[in-house]
């Protein structure tokens, strides 16, 4: 920022050599960059912009993956403590196995549901927030975007909570628990650590192919589509695998759940699950 004084005996060495006091305050006006985000449609967006894009993105991942990991834990929670307590032999006299799953899952979804509406409602509020105290623009929910976080939430809720659920039904100690469901759950947390590579590259090789990973695809996807421009058919196919396999894992996970609930012994292995599933 230039002096006072400084600037008046530039603007009078400019008039001095012919041009106009007009031209020469334009000439001395300070340079004014500003920052806008490159994307591989014809929409680019400034720096605030993007802060408020990046604002919505955050929202919704965490309210997808915040949702998915809490109840489908609850799930295998719910299923491993009627197990160990025995009270699974008194409903299965009632109720068939089948049904014991789908109202566990349904049950717990119920509860992650109104725990939706909150974080729904918070993160709303923040938006309001975020633009009256930081200044921070947000950006609004698209009705495409509002649709794709409840279909991403409901399928990776529904993947994640059954094999939880047939998990749970294959343990007889509260001690194996962690252990079982462990690789369920590096499952779940691996695509928060590809966070910064896709929204530096949305539509990058490494990003469309995670997208494309039934068990990646809620937060990856979710991701590409805030941040970036991705094609409808990349949506579209991503959908359709996760619907497939979250098909494919439920009635697996039935089997396994059947064949599992009601044996009692030392923590399961690969070779047990394989003949819980051909026998359930």
């Amino acid at each position: 920022m230039l002096a006072p004084l400084e600037t008046v005996v530039r603007l009078a060495r400019l008039q001095e050599r012919g041009l106009s006091p007009e031209v020469a305050v334009e000439i001395m006006k300070p340079l004014e960059i500003e920052a806008v985000q490159i994307t591989a449609g014809e929409n680019q967006r400034t720096a605030e912009q993007f802060a408020g894009t990046l604002f919505l993105a955050i929202g919704a991942i965490m309210s997808v993956y915040v949702i998915t990991v809490m109840n489908s834990q609850f799930v295998f929670q719910g299923v491993l403590e009627e197990k160990v307590s025995r009270v699974v032999e008194v409903m299965a006299g009632a109720v068939r196995p089948w049904e014991m799953m789908a109202g566990k899952i349904l049950g717990l979804g119920g509860l992650g549901l109104t725990q939706y509406v909150l974080m729904i409602a918070a993160w709303l509020a923040g938006n309001v927030l975020s633009r009256r105290i930081v200044e921070v623009p947000t950006q609004s929910v698209s009705l495409r975007i509002a649709a794709l976080i409840i279909v991403f939430t409901l399928l990776s809720y529904v993947l994640n909570a059954t094999l939880m659920a047939a998990l749970g039904a294959t343990v007889s100690r509260m001690e194996d628990g962690q252990t079982v469901i462990a690789p369920v759950m590096m499952l779940m947390v691996v695509p928060m650590f590809m966070l910064t590579p896709v929204m530096s590259d949305p539509n990058g090789t490494a990003a469309v192919v995670l997208s494309f990973i039934p068990f990646f695809t809620p937060i990856i996807m979710l991701l590409r589509v805030i941040v970036g421009d991705v094609p409808a058919w990349q949506v579209g196919l991503s959908i359709g695998l996760l619907v497939v396999t979250t098909a494919l894992a439920t009635w697996m996970s039935g089997r396994v759940y059947r064949a599992a609930l009601l044996t009692f012994g030392t923590r399961p292995t690969i070779k047990q699950l394989w003949q819980y599933l051909r026998t359930g």
